[in-house]
């Protein structure tokens, strides 16, 4: 080099004008938009959390409300059968017992008290052995039917005797 020759600093090339401002805003625009999306995000889990734990929280209730219909949904059924039952008429048939024949055991005697033939279910049980049988029988009105070892149903004492008929109240009672 000579002695006329001077050494300037290099500086570093520029951007052409207009460039530099321009990057710098993308730049700019870029991190606004990121720190957005972030927030976003976040806002979007603590929202999707929040809907999950109502989710859980109506989940629960509904399980509870569903046990609370099912135990008044039963208390009903009970009060109506009750209801029905307290609304039932008795059963117009007089039961009384009398001795059959020696060694026949007891004969069950019913006496229809009512002004129209009634169908009955007569269903007696041996209390000893458990034994039980089921006879339908046809009363007459103001009749008496009977029901001993001649028709299938020798009673010994302790014996439990049940009946039905039509849509009156069922009865039961002992063997004397």
């Amino acid at each position: 080099m000579s002695e006329d020759t001077a050494v300037l600093p290099v500086m570093p090339r520029l951007p052409a004008p207009g460039v530099l401002p321009g990057l710098i805003a993308a730049v700019v625009v870029f991190a606004v938009a990121a720190g957005y999306f972030y927030i976003q995000g976040a806002r979007s889990t603590q929202a999707l959390e929040a809907a999950q734990a109502q989710l859980a929280s109506l989940k629960t209730k509904a399980t509870e409300a569903d046990k609370r219909i099912d135990s008044l949904e039963g208390q009903l059924a009970a009060a109506q059968q009750q209801l029905e039952q307290n609304s039932q008429l008795p059963l117009p048939v007089d039961i009384t017992f009398r001795a059959g024949r020696p060694g026949s055991g007891l004969v069950a005697r019913f006496q229809n008290l009512s002004n129209a033939d009634l169908n009955v279910t007569v269903k007696p049980r041996h209390v000893e052995s458990g034994e039980t049988s089921e006879f339908n029988m046809k009363l007459p009105a103001h009749a008496v039917a009977e029901l001993g070892q001649p028709e299938g149903w020798a009673f010994q004492t302790g014996d439990t005797l049940s009946i039905k008929g039509g849509s009156y109240q069922p009865l039961s009672l002992r063997a004397p």
